[in-house]
Formats: C-alpha cells, structure tokens, sequence
C-alpha cells in the first residue's frame, strides 16, 4: 500500500457510511499501510534538456558579464551563488556513472551534505532544478524580509517621530527601561 493513492470516491463514501479505515481490523496498522494523499507526478527531465541546462550554467557562471545582465547589479552573491553551484553539482553528477542507479533525492543530499546542509536543502535543490531546467532562472531567498526597504525601527519614520516625541516629554534619563517599554507599546 506503500505510495499508493487511496480512491477518493471510496473515502467519502465510507465516511457517509460511519466507516473508518480502521474499522474490522484487531490491530494498529503501521504507517506504511495507511494510504495516503498523493500530488501528482513532478516531471522528470529527459538527458538532453539536463546536457543543455548545464552547458547554460555553466556558461553563465563563468561569465560575470552575464550574470550582471541576468542578475543586475546584486549579481550573484552569497546563499544564492551557492544555490546555482549546488544546481551545477547536481547536474554533474546525475551524470555519473556511480550515481545512474540512484534516487534524485540521495544525490542531492550527498551535495546538500557537502555544502553543510540538509535534507530541506537537497528537495529544495531538487525544485531549484526544475526552476532552471524550465526557465532558466532559480528564485532568490526570501530570508531577511525580502526587499529590505525598513532595515531597523528607526529607519521607519512613524516610530523615529514616537521616539523623539517620547523623549523631549521625558528629557533624557540614564534609565532606558521605560524607553524601551514605550518603543515596545508603539
């Protein structure tokens, strides 16, 4: 019963009826008799659209020019030049011969594992695949609100004017408690 979909047709009419799954068994069953929802089948790219991706990172790596077409002035910087070299590593290495009889997701978690990461990062990678393979783009992490327009409280302008406000009616103290207590009620 291993990832097998369960007819949904089936399920409602058994809970119409006050069934449940468990219902006439002596026991428990395990996890892997409990049938569980699927989503449909990811598609799997073929050997040439892979060959063709990687000739295009590749090319795209070793060219700061394009990248700076691709990418604007940010380039590729940090986590997210890592991710395209973990995507290029993955290409490479579905190539090989020692990985042919392997799943996806334990190649990917050998090169998530060399880079210090884990098992999100290698599904992740996995999509970060598909994303360039499709579109030829891998999409930026969100980490760190996005597009930082407000980087602390006090570059927000209604919480400087709250600030200054609350300490011309105080004056200055060497107690920062209350301050801190005010900035924390705003």
């Amino acid at each position: 019963m291993l990832g097998v979909c369960k007819n949904p047709q089936e399920t409602i009419m058994q809970e119409v009826r006050g069934e449940s799954f468990f219902e006439g068994q002596s026991r428990i069953p395990l996890l892997e008799e409990v049938p569980r929802g699927c989503s449909p089948p990811t598609r799997r790219p073929n050997s040439e659209e892979r060959e063709a991706a990687l000739a295009d990172m590749l090319y795209l790596l070793g060219h700061k020019k394009k990248i700076k077409e691709k990418y604007g002035d940010e380039g590729l910087t940090g986590a997210f030049r890592q991710r395209h070299e973990m995507v290029l590593q993955f290409l490479r290495a579905q190539r090989r011969k020692e990985n042919f009889g392997l799943r996806r997701r334990r190649v990917a978690l050998g090169i998530a594992n060399s880079h210090g990461r884990g098992m999100h990062t290698a599904r992740m990678m996995i999509q970060w695949e598909l994303q360039w393979i499709e579109g030829r783009e891998i999409s930026r992490g969100q980490q760190g609100g996005g597009d930082g327009r407000i980087v602390t409280w006090f570059e927000d302008e209604g919480v400087l004017l709250a600030a200054r406000e609350y300490i011309m009616r105080t004056g200055e103290s060497k107690y920062t408690y209350s301050f801190l207590s005010a900035l924390l009620i705003l």
